[in-house]
């Protein structure tokens, strides 16, 4: 038997601190005399010495660290230039932790715009037209995009408007909702990478503005593209949003944008290509730099630029680059329209935010759609701009009553139901051909599954589940049953499991252990294993 134990990841103390530091002086509660500037400067700095790397590229940040501390001496040290400083040690610390994952920057092109990128899309369209009109449709309208010349673009407008009449395609445009409050330079970058990297007659923007005071309400007021919705009163997330849905084409899907993030090239194109996957589809979500669990990628750069090459290099044709899941993050998530209009929207006693997106992908997955995380779409995503306005102490409890009403809403926690993205190393098949069956207790609603079937493709899956709360959101086929595991008739699998999985292994008592193997060992073929996830027990 394996023991598998979910890794999770930390922050350095160094970095712990400065942002403790940072909440504090924002917040007043630490007077900018009292910021201890000289030790700050000395525990960074051993940081970096602790981890001497000789690379050039080290050397170079450790000299721009080193530029950055002696700039503090020469500035008015007033909060906004010390919130600078410390926002400065704080990313020089985020770099120090993902150096050894940095990304090859040489292997990432310098034009991220290469005039013939029309041609690629319109081959994909000729790959797709034998299975998915759809996303074939989909594909042409990305050509016409990418096409520069005034006479090809002509043609393919022509071939693509044919194709959807011959085919009797309509594919919905888009309405991109996003919800501001301050931040004014966050959101016009967020802005003007929509209009630089998507088809302008694909989409309309949509900002709700939760009444902003540093002048973003204002520049977007002079903005003729944007629909610009202004509450006299911060709405917070699940709100503004649902007031910028209420505001949108009825005709359109939505995707809900934070403002705090940058598309790259072609990630909404392969997030639609997700969505318009299949019909039973019914939102679609990026990865990002900063996201959680499947839709995480750990990538460090230095500039906006960076990740967007990297975007380029990524959002491209992959053979399988679409996984089934139980939740997608908010801060990028594309929505069906036919699909948004059997829920009831974002819950708004969630607000100001926290478990909202939790909530709208149980409302998905309960009228049976699929959830899909797309790899080959990345999105820059700053992170928390919103909330980093916010006192820590207050965010806290924000975080535990909307847990504990979500809990109640639908049965179970909603941190239960967090993938194990280790899980599919632990499944060894030697023959790519042969069906491998896999037995899950404590399979929630699936959670674990689509991971599984998204890396072993080759799985015959039975999921086990003794609270029937889960099965009201579970992924759609993933064939969990509601069972008592003490009493369950496992005699239909015996002899026929190569794999079974205990989730949540210690919620268990030592009796109770016992038992599970006593009745569990039968099941197994003579080469089968039992896989045991040690995890935080939860009881809900």
């Amino acid at each position: 038997m394996y023991f598998i134990k979910r890794e999770e990841h930390t922050m350095s103390s160094t970095k712990e601190l400065l942002i403790k530091i940072k909440d504090a002086a924002y917040n007043g509660a630490l007077p900018v005399n009292d910021i201890p500037i000289d030790d700050i400067k000395e525990a960074v700095l051993a940081e970096y010495t602790n981890n001497a790397n000789n690379t050039t590229a080290y050397q170079t940040h450790l000299a721009e660290l080193q530029d950055t501390i002696m700039s503090i001496d020469n500035t008015e040290k007033n909060l906004n230039n010390i919130l600078l400083f410390l926002d400065s040690m704080i990313n020089h610390m985020i770099y120090l932790e993902n150096y050894d994952n940095l990304y090859n920057k040489s292997s990432l092109p310098d034009n991220i715009e290469p005039d013939d990128e029309y041609q690629y899309y319109l081959n994909l369209a000729d790959y797709y037209s034998a299975f998915s009109s759809k996303q074939c449709c989909l594909c042409l309208e990305n050509a016409y995009y990418h096409c520069k010349d005034t006479i090809t673009k002509s043609l393919l407008f022509n071939k693509m408007n044919t194709y959807r009449k011959e085919h009797d395609i309509h594919i919905n445009k888009i309405s991109i909702i996003i919800v501001s409050y301050n931040n004014c330079y966050i959101t016009q970058q967020c802005i003007y990478s929509i209009r630089k990297y998507c088809y302008s007659g694909s989409y309309e923007i949509i900002v709700v503005d939760n009444a902003s005071t540093d002048g973003v309400t204002e520049w977007l007021e002079q903005q003729q593209d944007i629909k610009l919705i202004k509450s006299s009163c911060n709405l917070g997330f699940p709100k503004g949003c649902n007031v910028g849905i209420a505001n949108s084409d009825k005709n359109n899907d939505i995707f809900l944008l934070n403002n705090d993030t940058r598309l790259t090239p072609n990630a909404l194109f392969w997030l639609r290509m997700g969505l318009y996957e299949s019909e039973n589809t019914g939102a679609a979500g990026a990865v990002s730099n900063y996201a959680a669990l499947l839709q995480y990628i750990n990538l460090f750069y230095g500039s906006i630029d960076d990740y967007q090459r990297f975007g380029f290099v990524n959002n491209i044709f992959k053979d399988n680059p679409f996984e089934s899941c139980t939740f997608l993050s908010g801060f990028a998530m594309l929505i069906k329209q036919s699909a948004l209009n059997k829920t009831t929207l974002l819950d708004e006693e969630l607000s100001p935010g926290y478990y909202d997106d939790d909530d709208i992908s149980f409302q998905l997955l309960n009228k049976g759609f699929l959830l899909k995380v797309c790899h080959n779409s990345f999105i820059y995503h700053a992170g928390s701009q919103s909330f980093n306005q916010i006192n820590s102490d207050k965010i806290q409890l924000i975080y535990q009553k909307n847990r504990e009403y979500l809990t109640d809403k639908w049965g179970f926690s909603p941190d239960s139901v967090r993938v194990n993205t280790g899980l599919p190393d632990y499944i060894k098949s030697s023959d790519p051909d042969t069906l491998i069956n896999i037995m899950e207790l404590n399979a929630h609603n699936g959670t674990n599954y689509g991971h599984l079937k998204y890396v072993h493709s080759n799985i015959n899956y039975i999921g086990l589940e003794q609270n029937s709360a889960y099965l009201k959101c579970s992924i759609n086929g993933s064939n969990i049953i509601h069972a008592d595991y003490f009493n369950f008739d496992y005699s239909v699998y015996a002899g026929s499991i190569d794999y079974i999985i205990i989730s949540q292994y210690n919620i268990f008592t030592d009796t109770e252990k016992d038992l599970l193997h006593t009745i569990l060992q039968p099941v197994l073929k003579p080469t089968g294993q039992i896989l045991s996830i040690i995890d935080q027990p939860d009881n809900n």
